[in-house]
């Protein structure tokens, strides 16, 4: 069941959205000014813009994003990604090492060829766009890949004068100000002690874009399944959602509506599928 609280600015809204959301359960590898857990793309109450979804399709409040580029376009995240944008109607622009992995979406968006690490791919891939989202997965191969990423893109961003960015971390890391529970606080801690370089690459690209002057969010789910999008969404700034998984296609979906509504401004909020 999905339960929406509206007026949840409110004293008796935060105590009925407290009381609603006060277990928490998350995997993988990690803030909004009014804490309060918000459910099937229930906006933060900084923004106060409703989303309704239902089952991936529905109206979309939309700020002035026409274009966006696109990191990670050809995992299965990525494509998940790019199709979300087409739908709502978004001009694309797409990095790929191999554009022939975009498969039938490359007649749909503007390919670039090239690395997420090299100033010059990014300039071009970043030309003309309101923002950019990053859908890059772990690389055991290149366990510094985020890092190196957010290094090269802050600087191109801002010589572009494009200050929106979305990316894609994880469960599993922490940030200032988290408020996970117990039991997700432990699995932080083993995530982080066991996963190895791939998963100290999330932190550490953390803190390039923390550093930065852009408007960036970096969405914390727990672990990625596969399957249609179902629209019901859990999402906080910083407390564990109740779900331990989320489907690739709601995250996408997740995704474009922080560009769309600009969710998250600066934060990390962490989510998961509602149950």
């Amino acid at each position: 069941m999905v339960v929406l609280v509206t007026g949840s600015s409110g004293t008796v809204g935060r105590a009925v959205a407290a009381a609603i959301c006060t277990t928490a359960r998350l995997g993988l590898a990690a803030g909004l000014t009014d804490d309060v857990r918000t459910v099937t793309g229930r906006a933060p109450a900084t923004e106060r813009q409703t989303l309704t979804r239902e089952r991936g399709v529905g109206t979309h409040p939309r700020r002035s994003v026409v274009e966006v580029a696109v990191l990670g376009g050809t995992g299965r995240t990525g494509r998940a990604v790019v199709a979300e944008l087409l739908r709502r109607g978004h001009d694309v622009a797409v990095l790929a090492r191999d554009p022939a992995t975009l498969g039938d979406a490359a007649a749909s968006v503007r390919v670039v060829r090239g690395d997420s690490r090299d100033a010059g791919a990014l300039t071009e891939l970043t030309a003309g766009v309101d923002a950019v989202v990053s859908a890059l997965g772990p690389v055991g191969r290149e366990p510094t890949l985020h890092r190196d990423t957010a290094a090269a893109l802050v600087p191109v961003l801002q010589q572009a004068g494009v200050t929106r960015f979305v990316g894609v971390s994880g469960a599993g890391i922490d940030v200032p100000g988290d408020r996970k529970s117990r039991r997700d606080r432990l699995i932080s801690a083993l995530v982080q002690r066991l996963g190895g370089a791939v998963v100290a690459d999330k932190p550490a690209e953390h803190a390039v874009f923390a550093a930065s002057d852009l408007d960036w969010t970096l969405v914390r789910p727990p672990r990625l399944t596969d399957g249609p999008a179902t629209g019901r969404v859990e999402h906080h700034a910083s407390e564990s959602c109740r779900g331990t998984r989320i489907g690739r296609a709601d995250l996408a979906a997740f995704l474009v509506d922080c560009v769309e509504q600009h969710l998250y401004p600066r934060r990390a909020p962490l989510v998961a599928a509602a149950r």
